[in-house]
């Protein structure tokens, strides 16, 4: 009977899918449990047995359960869209920020300084006073060139009455001609007298017009002693303080305007010949590859029709379209300048593809939300995009994001929903 009960009990583990399936490691734990059961069944009747074997079957069924593999879990990614777009293969080059009105503003006249109002970092605005230069001397020279003007003036109406009375002498003079009262020699002397009342006309005429340029020079020292800023923007480096004496041209400040920035960029001759004058450029500010690392439109302004011998670049000059917040002059930026004409191509973004066995695959998802490998071939790079020649179709999803830890079939959640709104 024993006999009877162990083959029927290793039948019903056999029969059990899971144990059948899954190998001799599950029946011999099976048989291990049998082995231990046996003894006692020795010693009870029937009815042990049957509760026996009904807790087996239930110790089976529980084992089974807990031992049984689960499926592969839902994996978060993130997607995109392929999408058939005009693309053009760039390479980029070092630009740098520059600003179109910068550099070092220099006295105008010569004086002690009294005050500098302004400070390194200080932003000013055009027409803000950047330094008082002492006006005690300008002042007295203006007072000066005032009084000379009006000198002149004087010098110049009484050069004028002379005039108007040799020439009434001159009148006179000729009246009389034809009778005996009328002397050649007179008149001469009168004709004469009226050339010179003319020339010292002449002479008080030009002095007052001297002494009006002095006065208005002088004027021009006075305003100047107190030096406007010529443009808006902020203050770099002081070069001076008060107390000190200044000449004509030496330095004050320096200046940086932060507004009216460009893109200044040596790009190589061959490639400058892609350039035309109506083209836009792109631009990237920081590092390449950055999850915010974005391109920017920027309008070609100039492009130098002159070539450095030494590095075989040209200088060109990009306005950002539009200016962005926040910008640096000198900070680098990466310019991307074209190399070969435009092309629609399908695009991917370079986070979707995997190498693997000297090939590159990508990772789709289909209607039922899993994921499922497939072996593509790719063309140029196109910034953060490469170019799909083979294996995907226009409006396909693509893993760019958790692909590294997916498996074939392996059911996935999209985390961004607007994959399909954004394009490259």
């Amino acid at each position: 009977m024993l006999q009877n009960l162990e083959r029927s009990l290793q039948h019903i583990a056999k029969q059990i899918p899971f144990v059948r399936t899954y190998g001799r490691a599950y029946q011999a734990r099976a048989y291990g449990f049998l082995q231990d059961l046996v003894p006692l069944i020795r010693k009870h009747d029937r009815l042990v047995f049957l509760g026996t074997l009904a807790t087996f079957v239930a110790w089976i069924t529980l084992f089974s359960q807990e031992e049984r593999p689960s499926a592969p879990p839902s994996s978060l990614v993130h997607v995109a869209e392929v999408q058939r777009r005009s693309a053009q293969e760039t390479i980029s080059f070092l630009g740098t920020f520059v600003s179109r009105y910068s550099g070092v503003i220099a006295s105008r006249i010569a004086g002690p300084v009294e005050s500098m109002p302004i400070d390194v970092g200080d932003r000013v605005a055009k027409g803000d006073v950047l330094i008082h230069i002492t006006p005690r001397q300008m002042k007295a020279m203006e007072r000066l060139a005032a009084a000379q003007v009006a000198e002149a003036q004087a010098a110049l109406k009484s050069s004028i009455s002379s005039l108007a009375l040799s020439q009434r002498k001159l009148g006179r003079l000729n009246e009389l001609k034809g009778s005996a009262a009328f002397s050649s020699a007179r008149q001469e002397d009168a004709q004469l007298e009226q050339e010179r009342m003319q020339s010292t006309l002449d002479e008080a005429e030009a002095r007052l017009l001297r002494a009006e340029a002095q006065h208005e020079s002088a004027k021009l020292d006075l305003e100047w002693s107190q030096l406007q800023a010529p443009y808006s923007g902020v203050i770099t480096e002081r070069h001076t303080q008060a107390g000190a004496w200044l000449k004509v041209g030496d330095p004050i400040v320096s200046m940086t305007n932060d507004s009216h920035i460009e893109i200044e960029v040596h790009i190589p001759t061959q490639y400058a010949t892609n350039i035309t004058e109506d083209m836009t450029l792109s631009y990237g500010r920081g590092q390449a590859g950055n999850p915010d690392y974005a391109r920017n439109p920027a309008s070609l302004r100039a492009l130098l029709p002159q070539e450095n011998s030494l590095t075989r670049t040209r200088t060109a000059r990009l306005v950002p379209q539009p200016m962005p917040a926040h910008i640096t002059v000198g900070e680098t930026v990466n310019v991307y300048v074209p190399t070969s004409p435009k092309n629609d191509a399908l695009l991917i973004p370079k986070d979707a593809l995997l190498f693997n066995n000297n090939t590159y695959m990508v990772f789709v998802v289909n209607d039922k939300q899993q994921a499922t490998p497939r072996t593509i071939t790719i063309g140029d790079a196109q910034d953060q995009y490469y170019e799909v020649t083979s294996g995907l179709q226009e409006h396909e999803l693509v893993v760019v994001r958790g692909n590294e830890r997916l498996r074939p079939g392996q059911p996935v959640h999209i985390q961004n929903t607007t994959a399909r709104k954004e394009q490259p």
